[in-house]
């Protein structure tokens, strides 16, 4: 399958004005946390669609088996899956149930899969080495991240109309494409060389727009996008990863409680619930929360 590279498309422009650097903080409410997933130490949400079933990935070495990928429902009902017995992760799913995400090859490779209903397909980028699908729309449409053999640097890429497409933006060495939403609107971040911090970029019509928490002092990445342009990520303030919701032309912390000491923002769906990783001293844990 072809593959075309979008760089000769882009145009540049800031995300913020000066005047956001005031620091502001999101309003959550409805704060559910949930854990030890197939008794694993640490629980890993990527993802929640509209219905509000959150998928994920977990991690630990209590047990012989691999750590399992995970669907949480609303309900709060959990499947787990390894593909193989693999160990396996989900990173999004979109509201008409198809779910995509990655497995650890026996080789030391990440692979793609997508999901739906009892089928599971492999997925991964032409001639690569590493695929890891990262976003899904309701068309269908993936995005993620692809490396080719003997490389160390990713490159973005877009799955649509049953073509791939690289996405790497201009000048950078690393790209990764975070999320799409129903609009064809992407997220995803860059890295420019030896010494820089990774930045983040809104893709849409060809044009990348940067991305850059006016409180950080080093990377900013974005993780997901809903249908209302509304952004979640994190950035680095110091040593310190913060979470934050990016919404009306506003940057907000996002606080999450009894963090010891992080937590991380991952996903986010048009209803404005956010899900997420939550670290305390005997792992780290899922949560749901709605921020506005």
């Amino acid at each position: 399958m072809g593959s075309r590279a979008l760089a000769a498309l882009i145009a540049f422009t800031l995300l913020f004005p000066a005047s956001f650097a005031q620091a502001q903080t999101a309003t959550c409410t409805g704060w559910k946390t949930f854990k030890r997933i197939d008794l694993r130490k640490d629980t890993i949400p990527l993802g929640i669609n509209n219905f509000g079933t959150v998928v994920g990935g977990t991690d630990s070495s209590y047990h012989a088996t691999e750590p399992p990928a995970f669907i949480r429902y609303s309900d709060g009902s959990i499947k787990i899956f390894r593909y193989h017995e693999l160990k396996t992760t989900f990173s999004r799913r979109n509201s008409q149930g198809v779910t995509i995400g990655y497995y650890a090859g026996p080789a030391g490779h990440t692979h793609g899969i997508v999901m739906h209903a009892s089928k599971v397909v492999t997925f991964n980028y032409p001639n690569a080495s590493d695929t890891v699908p990262l976003g899904i729309n309701k068309w269908g449409t993936i995005v993620g991240e692809y490396l080719l053999p003997g490389s160390i640097h990713t490159h973005g890429f877009e799955y649509k109309n049953g073509k791939f497409h690289t996405i790497d933006f201009p000048g950078a060495g690393d790209t990764f494409v975070a999320s799409i939403n129903d609009n064809g609107v992407m997220i995803g971040a860059e890295l420019k060389g030896s010494g820089a911090v990774y930045q983040g970029f809104l893709l849409k019509n060809g044009a990348f727009t940067m991305i850059k928490d006016p409180k950080a002092t080093g990377a900013t990445f974005p993780t997901d996008i809903n249908n209302f342009g509304t952004i979640v990520g994190g950035y680095i303030l110091g040593l310190d990863p913060r979470p934050f919701l990016y919404t009306n032309g506003t940057f907000k912390d996002i606080n999450v409680p009894n963090a010891q000491p992080v937590a991380f923002v991952n996903g986010l769906n048009d209803h404005n619930e956010v899900t997420g990783q939550l670290y305390t001293s005997d792992g780290s844990s899922g949560f749901i929360a709605h921020c506005q």
